[in-house]
C-alpha cells in the first residue's frame, strides 16, 4: 500500500467535425474539433493497493515480483519487476535495492484486454523482522511511465501518457 501521484498528459488529434471535445474522466472542455491538436494535463493523488508474489534468490538476495495493483478508481495494473539487492551497502539493518520492470494496465471498460503499457524504475530497502528472516518490512519509491492505447472518437484520436510516482510500504513473508 502506498501514496501515488499521477500526472497525465492528454492529446487529441481532432478531425474537422466542429464538435466539442471533452476529457471524459473529469468532464474538462478541451476545445472544438477543427483539425488541430488539443491538449490537457491532469494531476491527481490517491492511495494504491497491491498484492504481489515473488521469489528471492537465496545467495544474492535479488528478487522478482508479479504484482497486481488497484492503481486508481478506473485502472488496474499487472507489474513484472526485478530488484537487485545491495547487501554491501546495508545501513541501520536496511538492505537497499534498485529495481526495473514493466507493466500492463487495464481500464474499467476493457475487461481483460490491456489498455496501457509501461516501464518502471525504483529504489527501496527492506528490514527483516526476527531471527528466522521469514518476515520483512519493505519500502521504496518507484517511477512509472505508462502509454495508453489510443481512444478513437468521432471527432479524433485521444492519447494519454501517465507519469506516476509511487511511495510505498508493505510487509513480505518468505516461505
Amino acid at each position: 500500500m502506498g501514496y501515488t501521484s499521477r500526472s497525465r498528459t492528454v492529446e487529441v488529434e481532432t478531425k474537422a467535425t466542429g464538435g466539442s471535445v471533452y476529457y471524459r474522466p473529469d468532464h474538462h472542455y478541451m476545445g472544438v474539433a477543427n483539425g488541430s491538436t488539443l491538449s490537457h494535463s491532469v494531476t491527481e493523488s490517491h492511495i494504491r493497493y497491491s498484492l504481489a508474489f515473488g521469489y528471492q534468490l537465496p545467495r544474492e538476495g535479488n528478487f522478482w515480483y508479479v504484482e497486481y495493483a488497484q492503481a486508481a478508481a478506473d485502472t488496474k495494473e499487472l507489474l513484472f519487476s526485478y530488484a537487485v539487492s545491495l547487501p554491501s551497502m546495508t545501513f541501520a539493518n536496511t538492505i537497499p535495492f534498485v529495481k526495473v520492470g514493466a507493466l500492463i494496465g487495464y481500464g474499467d471498460n476493457e475487461r481483460y484486454s490491456p489498455s496501457s503499457f509501461g516501464l518502471l524504475a525504483g529504489v527501496g530497502g527492506y528490514n527483516y523482522w526476527g531471527r528466522t528472516r521469514k518476515f520483512r518490512l519493505e519500502y521504496g519509491l518507484d517511477f512509472l511511465r505508462t502509454e495508453w492505447l489510443p481512444i478513437n472518437h468521432e471527432y479524433g484520436s485521444e492519447e494519454w501518457t501517465d507519469n506516476v510516482w509511487y511511495l510505498y510500504m508493505g510487509a513480505a513473508y518468505k516461505f
